[in-house]
C-alpha cells in the first residue's frame, strides 16, 4: 500500500513538472500560439513580432488599430525590420532579424521578453501597450499614460484590470497617445522585460475614471452637483427654433426651495427674461431630473441657485449652453485627432464633449478612442455651419486611428466606445453619425467590408432604439502614390446606394496640397482640415435645413 501511495506521488509531482512548461503550439502559416494559466499569447511566424498576449482578460498589446505594431524591430535608417527566421525551442520562441535577436520564453504564469541588439548596426525593439490602459503605477505612485520612466517594476491599469511589467527595459510615451516599451540595444547589451497578472488596488478605478475624462476634481461634495447641463454643453433641437435644456443633478447643501434661470437672445429673435423658475427637486434624495422647452439658439448664460428660508445658500453659473446641432463622428484617423497641425474654433460657437465634460473645440478633440492629441476636422466643420444655421455646434468624436471596419463590429472595444456616446446623448439628442473610414481597408473585399458596413449600421440603431442617419465619407487616400483604392470606395459608394447611409464627402479628392509632412501623408494639414470640414459642412447644410423646415 505504502509503495501504491508513493508511485502515485511520483507520478502527480511528474505531471505536475511537465505542466509547469508551457506549450509552444506552431499553426502552419500562421505562427505560434501559447496557453499559460492566466495567459495566452501569439507570435507571428513571418515577422517574428509577439502580436497578442492576453493576461488575466486584458489584452495588453496594442494590436486592434492596423497601422499601429503591437511589437517591432528598429534601428538605424531601417523602421520596422521583419524576422528572417523565426524557431521555437521548448517553451521559448527566438525571432532573428539583420540588427538583433528577441526571445519571448514562456512560463506557468509569466512571459518573459529578451532583446539582443547588434552594435555594428544599432537596434531597439519597441513594444506598444493597449489604447485601454490608462495610467503606469510604480512605488505607489499613479502616472497618467504616456509618459517617459525609468526602468524597473511597473503595474498598468485600467478601468477594471491590470497587469504587471518588471525588468530593464524603458517605459517610453513617443506614441502619438499610447504607451510604449522601449528595450535599448544599440550597444550590443541585452534587455529583457517580463509580464504577470496583477491586482487593482483600492482607489485604482477612480483614478483611471479621473485621467480618461481629463478631471483632477470632482464635485460630488459641491453644494450643487451638475450633471446637466455642463457648461459649453450643447442639446440637440428638435426644430428650427425649438429644443429643451435637460436639468440633472444633486443638491448637498441647506434649502428648501430650487430655482434655475436662462439669460439670452434666441435664434427666433425672443430674449429669455431671466426670471427665476422653480426647479422640481426630490424630498427624499435631493435629486432633480427636469426637461425645460427652450428654443434654438446660445450661447445662453443658465443659473441654478437653492433657498433656505428665503436666503440664497448655493449658486452655479453656466455661462455656455446651447440648444443648436449635435453630431457623432467616428472611423480611423482623420476622423481624430491625427493631424501635425492643429486649428481652433473662429467663431467660438463649437464645442465638444468626451460623454462627461463639454470643452470649447479647440484641437484636439476629447473623447477619442485613440486620445490622439493632434488636429482635427471638426472646428472647421463646426464654424462654417454656425455660419449657415446660426446656432452653436456640438461635436462627439469616437475614432480611431489605422482601425479597419471589422474592428468596429457590434460587441468590439471601438464599438462600444461608440455606443457609449451614443446612449449618453440619447434617442434624438444628435443629428447624425458623420462616418470616416476606409484607408486601412484598401486591400479588404468588397463584399466583406460592406456586410460589416451594414451590420454595425443597422445594430447600431437597433442598440440605441432609434434609427439614427450616418453620413458616410468616400475615403481611401494614402499618399501621392496611391491616392486611392478601388475596393472601399466600391463599398462607399454601394452604402449611399442601399440607402444604409447617406452620401459624404469623396475626400480622396483632396491631393497634396492638403495633405501632411510636405503632401507624402495620408493626414491633412492646417488647409486640409479646414477643407475636409467644409466638405462635411457642405452636405450637411442643406440635410439640416430639410430636417428643421417645419
Amino acid at each position: 500500500m505504502i509503495i501504491k501511495v508513493f508511485f502515485l506521488i511520483c507520478i502527480l509531482l511528474l505531471t505536475a513538472s511537465v505542466c509547469y512548461c508551457q506549450t509552444v503550439t506552431a499553426t502552419s502559416g500562421k505562427g505560434f500560439s501559447i496557453r499559460g494559466d492566466n495567459y495566452t499569447a501569439r507570435i507571428a511566424s513571418d515577422t517574428g513580432y509577439l502580436v497578442s498576449l492576453v493576461i488575466g482578460g486584458t489584452e495588453v498589446l496594442e494590436n486592434k488599430a492596423a497601422g499601429v505594431l503591437t511589437t517591432y524591430f528598429n534601428a538605424p535608417g531601417m523602421y520596422m525590420v521583419m524576422a528572417d527566421e523565426v524557431s521555437q525551442s521548448g517553451n521559448s520562441v527566438t525571432a532573428k532579424s539583420i540588427v538583433g535577436q528577441v526571445t519571448y520564453t514562456f512560463d506557468r504564469d509569466s512571459v518573459t521578453v529578451s532583446a539582443t541588439g547588434d552594435p555594428k548596426t544599432g537596434f531597439d525593439y519597441y513594444m506598444s501597450l493597449n489604447y485601454s490602459v490608462v495610467m503606469g503605477v510604480r512605488d505607489g505612485a499613479r502616472t497618467k499614460i504616456p509618459f517617459d520612466g525609468e526602468p524597473g517594476g511597473y503595474r498598468w491599469i485600467s478601468q477594471s484590470q491590470a497587469f504587471a511589467t518588471e525588468g530593464d527595459a524603458v517605459p517610453t510615451g513617443m506614441s502619438l497617445s499610447g504607451q510604449l516599451y522601449r528595450f535599448p540595444c544599440g550597444d550590443g547589451s541585452a534587455k529583457s522585460l517580463t509580464f504577470r497578472a496583477a491586482a487593482m488596488e483600492e482607489g485604482d478605478s477612480l483614478a483611471c475614471y479621473k485621467a480618461f475624462y481629463d478631471r483632477e476634481d470632482y464635485e460630488e461634495s459641491a453644494d450643487i452637483v451638475m450633471f446637466s447641463p455642463r457648461d459649453w454643453q450643447v442639446f440637440q433641437r428638435q426644430s428650427r427654433y425649438e429644443g429643451a435644456f435637460f436639468f440633472s443633478g444633486k443638491i448637498n447643501c441647506g434649502y428648501d426651495k430650487a430655482f434655475y434661470r436662462i439669460k439670452g437672445k434666441a435664434l427666433n429673435g425672443r430674449s429669455y427674461s431671466g426670471k427665476w423658475t422653480a426647479l422640481k427637486v426630490d424630498p427624499y434624495t435631493h435629486c432633480f431630473d427636469q426637461q425645460v422647452k427652450g428654443w434654438a439658439g446660445g450661447w445662453y448664460v443658465i443659473d441654478v441657485k437653492t433657498e433656505k428660508d428665503k436666503r440664497q445658500t448655493a449658486m452655479v453659473t453656466l455661462e455656455h449652453v446651447g440648444i443648436g446641432e449635435v453630431f457623432v463622428g467616428a472611423g480611423q484617423s482623420n476622423s481624430t485627432n491625427s493631424s501635425l497641425d492643429k486649428i481652433q474654433t473662429q467663431t467660438g460657437m463649437v464645442s465638444a464633449t468626451d460623454g462627461f465634460e463639454w470643452v470649447k473645440a479647440d484641437d484636439p478633440m476629447p473623447g477619442t478612442h485613440d486620445r490622439g492629441t493632434g488636429g482635427s476636422y471638426y472646428p472647421a466643420f463646426g464654424d462654417a455651419l454656425y455660419e449657415a444655421l446660426h446656432v452653436p455646434i456640438g461635436i462627439a468624436s469616437t475614432g480611431h486611428g489605422g482601425s479597419i471596419v471589422s474592428q468596429w463590429y457590434p460587441g468590439s472595444e471601438y464599438y462600444e466606445h461608440f455606443m457609449a456616446r451614443v446612449r449618453q446623448l440619447g434617442k434624438g439628442g444628435f443629428r447624425a453619425v458623420l462616418w470616416h473610414q476606409g484607408e486601412s481597408d484598401a486591400t479588404t473585399e468588397v463584399e466583406p467590408m460592406f456586410r460589416g458596413m451594414k451590420t454595425i449600421i443597422r445594430y447600431s440603431c437597433l442598440d440605441a432604439g432609434w434609427r439614427f442617419p450616418w453620413f458616410v465619407a468616400k475615403v481611401s487616400y494614402h499618399n501621392p502614390d496611391h491616392m486611392s483604392w478601388e475596393n472601399p470606395r466600391k463599398v462607399h459608394q454601394m452604402v449611399w446606394d442601399s440607402g444604409l447611409a447617406l452620401q459624404g464627402p469623396d475626400t480622396d479628392t483632396l491631393h497634396r496640397e492638403y495633405r501632411d509632412l510636405g503632401g507624402i501623408a495620408a493626414h491633412f494639414n492646417a488647409a486640409g482640415l479646414k477643407k475636409h470640414g467644409e466638405m462635411w459642412a457642405e452636405l450637411l447644410i442643406p440635410y439640416v435645413e430639410a430636417c428643421t423646415e417645419k
